[in-house]
């Protein structure tokens, strides 16, 4: 007689996998999408080490601990022009995701679906033939009809460009400097984010392939113990087991009625 499931074992999205070192030692786990008190406990950890890293930008600024993200603004942008392109290149990037989405929702390109299918069709082929000595003009007229596309968003953008630049112009060397080091740690600590979330993923939804329950790791500090191509390749399988679940999600047929 199957044993039965438990409430807790529906829905529940998993799969088994195999790890080796090339050296004839292998180990299988079972690896599942946390559940929703786990993923809040993930994001909470996360949201703990952005904070740590974001409290860098209250320090005075030649406190040692800004040092090395000074350091890389000296070496990334060594001039006041370079400050003024990557503080402007930042803020362009926060409105850039929306004046697009106005301009693709408008007649011209939302249509038939119009701007993503010119998208689809260069990515899905037209890109390489373009590129190779098999050019036609299919793939110049998709290729001409997206810079069309990317030349009426640049128009967009350009006033918001200039105002960004006056902003920014009218601050003093130092403050350029402390703001571009201000960009850094933000990045710094998204990354950081992103880093601990991804080991949480790990601790919490590694278990044991012949019962479920049982977690891997005790400690979330195990998985720091991970040599390198362990924890990449659980990172990679645990970033396909999400996609696979909203895809799968995305694709359920409707019940019959």
């Amino acid at each position: 007689m199957p044993k039965r499931k438990k409430l807790t074992d529906l829905y529940v999205v998993g799969k088994e996998i195999t790890l080796d070192d090339g050296r004839g030692n292998e180990t299988t786990v079972w690896l599942q999408k946390l559940n929703p008190v786990e993923h809040e406990t993930a994001i909470r950890r996360a949201n703990g080490k952005r904070a740590a890293t974001l409290q860098l930008k209250r320090l005075d600024s030649d406190h040692p601990d800004r040092q090395p993200f000074a350091s890389e603004i000296s070496e990334l942008a060594s001039s006041r022009e370079l400050m003024l392109d990557l503080l402007v290149a930042d803020k362009l990037t926060k409105v850039m995701e929306a004046r697009e989405a106005e301009l693709a929702a408008e007649d011209e390109w939302a249509e038939d679906d119009y701007i993503q299918s010119l998208r689809d069709a260069w990515e899905d082929g037209l890109k390489e033939k373009y590129f190779s000595d098999d050019r036609d003009e299919e793939s110049e007229r998709v290729l001409n009809e997206l810079k069309r596309f990317n030349e009426q968003l640049e128009k967009r953008i350009e006033s918001e460009r200039r105002g960004f630049h006056k902003e920014f112009e009218e601050k003093s060397d130092d403050e350029l400097f402390k703001l571009a080091v201000d960009k850094i740690i933000d990045t710094q600590a998204d990354l950081t984010w992103l880093s601990e979330y991804r080991r949480c993923e790990i601790w919490l939804g590694t278990r044991d392939p012949d019962d479920h329950s049982v977690e891997e790791f005790e400690t979330r500090e195990e998985v720091d113990g991970l040599q390198k191509g362990v924890f990449d390749k659980l990172v990679q399988e645990f970033t396909s087991l999400v996609v696979d679940a909203t895809e799968g999600k995305d694709s359920e047929e409707a019940p019959n009625s």
